[in-house]
């Protein structure tokens, strides 16, 4: 029995960091950007291009938090990565938005600005509202990859809007793990992101299991 516990708990531990590995790897070009360049002048513009890969990532992290939690044999590269190709031009348009909205965030946090104050609070008021409904639609997603991106992203909204206080948890939640994939990049995207995952697919959990829900 104790030798059981210990294979199941080691062998999570290891599906983890296989799953923070391809989180990497899915987003190499903006971790490398930021390891590299985050002191250019144009990291704005920079990010924002490359940003596109930070929604589906999440989508497939959350995918595979989910078959983790349902079988603890899964293939965790061969998981991820059909699920990221799967869905990445499924939810591009969608991912444009998600970067527009994470970069508002990095703005203000890494760079001071000399906006008008109804300036910033319209920034950081539209980017506190989209946020969750993107991370929620990111979870929908993943687990619902036959259904059309509007039907998805029209749910997303309506639960998000429903259970506010569990769409400010993920809120809060993503804003550490952006935080953390800018101040600190090894931390951020070889670390975190099993952590901040399983705590976003917890909450999506509680907002609703199923779609048709």
């Amino acid at each position: 029995m104790d030798n059981h516990l210990f294979y199941k708990i080691s062998n999570t531990i290891y599906q983890g960091l296989l799953c923070n590995c391809c989180f990497a790897l899915s987003n190499l070009p903006i971790f490398l950007y930021i390891l590299f360049f985050s002191h250019s002048n144009n990291i704005i513009i920079g990010m924002f291009l490359i940003g596109i890969t930070l929604l589906p990532s999440l989508s497939s992290l959350l995918f595979c938090i989910h078959i983790i939690s349902e079988n603890n044999g899964v293939r965790i590269f061969s998981t991820y990565f059909s699920n990221f190709k799967k869905s990445f031009f499924k939810i591009l348009p969608f991912s444009i938005i998600f970067s527009v909205v994470s970069l508002t965030f990095i703005y203000f946090f890494r760079f001071r600005t000399s906006l008008p104050p109804f300036i910033v609070l319209l920034f950081i008021f539209s980017s506190s509202l989209f946020t969750p409904i993107l991370l929620n639609f990111s979870y929908y997603t993943s687990l619902n990859l036959e259904k059309t991106s509007k039907s998805i992203f029209l749910f997303a909204v309506y639960i998000s809007i429903r259970k506010w206080y569990l769409s400010i948890i993920n809120l809060l939640a993503y804003l550490l793990l952006l935080l953390a994939c800018l101040f600190n990049p090894i931390l951020g995207f070889l670390i975190v992101p099993i952590f901040i995952g399983s705590g976003i697919y917890i909450s999506c959990q509680s907002l609703s299991k199923n779609i048709t829900n």
